[in-house]
């Protein structure tokens, strides 16, 4: 099932509050039932049995959105503010048994119990996010915008599940200044712009940041009187990190928009530096306790380098168009 709604409501001219709710969910069940077959005296297949498995996963979103659009002469304004939640669930359950009495008596039941294994587990991630952005433009010449978000994910422990993300832009269009009137015969359009910002990343498994234990053949300790016989208990199989949290990436852009003789022929320059700090990544650790990697906020990454884009496009008479592209990286 996938379903959403939406309410726009119309507060005063130019400010309209947007309410979005959605819920997806998908539900898989597995069985799997292999025959006992005597094929003669002397040949027969395994013995019979059954397999059954259950998948359930939902997704539930909400979202708030305050959008403003307004024009003040030659001062145009618009701001967002938003909130979104979103919450997922996964729940996974197999049961196995071997030895049915017959072929036809399919249910788990009717199998061997001695001979019966299960598993399940459930996996959970929430987020909480608030986010605002302003753009403000001047006669279509200055050009301003801020961005802020703030996003708390379930993937980190308490007192590290927020991470705050602020970006700004700013462009010149400098073909719409008086100045360059005289230009206009060759000239149509030239603009300077720049940006900094930084976005978050939360890509990594749910729970890390926890210790887990597991309770296999690996857990057996001899205890009391009987050394031979062991006593189920538990051992550990991952290392926490309560540490853990957003890793960040950070990039500056600078660039140039530009176009000649009525649009024919154009030309764009692209410098930008990306950071990315506080990777989530599997570190090495002592193997003096059992261990070899555990997860951490380590190292970093930049990638930095030019992009260029030279292009012609031209029409001769009234059917035939033609174009040409030519572009440069060095990254």
């Amino acid at each position: 099932f996938t379903g959403s709604a939406s309410l726009d409501y119309k507060i005063i001219d130019g400010l309209v509050l947007t309410a979005t709710g959605s819920y997806v969910n998908n539900y898989q069940n597995y069985t799997y039932f292999q025959k006992f077959i005597q094929y003669n005296a002397n040949k027969a297949s395994d013995p019979n049995s059954l397999d059954e498995r259950d998948y359930r996963w939902d997704r539930t979103n909400y979202d708030l959105l305050l959008n403003y659009d307004k024009t003040f002469g030659k001062h145009n304004i618009k701001g967002l503010l938003g909130w979104h939640t979103e919450k997922y669930n996964y729940k996974y359950t197999k049961a196995y048994r071997q030895n049915f009495p017959n072929n036809e008596l399919t249910d788990i039941n009717a199998g061997d119990a001695s001979t019966q294994t299960n598993e399940g587990f459930t996996r959970e991630l929430a987020m909480l996010s608030w986010f605002a952005r302003v753009n403000y433009d001047f006669a279509g010449k200055y050009l301003l915008e801020a961005n802020i978000r703030a996003d708390a994910s379930s993937r980190f422990a308490e007192g590290n599940r927020w991470g705050y993300f602020p970006s700004f832009s700013a462009g010149w269009v400098i073909s719409n200044e008086s100045f360059m009137k005289n230009t206009s015969s060759w000239l149509d359009f030239l603009k300077l712009r720049a940006s900094w910002g930084q976005n978050g990343n939360e890509n990594i498994g749910a729970f890390q940041y926890l210790a887990t234990y597991s309770f296999g053949d690996l857990g057996q300790y001899p205890f009391g009187s009987d050394k031979n016989s062991g006593t189920q208990g538990g051992y550990p199989t991952r290392l926490s990190n309560t540490e853990l949290t957003w890793e960040t990436s950070e990039q500056t852009n600078i660039g140039i928009d530009t176009r000649f003789l009525n649009g024919r022929l154009s030309f764009t320059f692209d410098w930008y530096n990306k950071k990315t700090k506080d990777l989530l990544i599997s570190v090495p650790v002592s193997s003096i306790n059992g261990f070899t990697t555990k997860a951490a906020n380590a190292g970093s990454i930049e990638n930095k380098g030019i992009e260029v884009s030279l292009g012609w496009n031209d029409q001769v008479g009234d059917d035939f168009t033609y174009g040409a592209n030519v572009n440069m990286s060095y990254n």
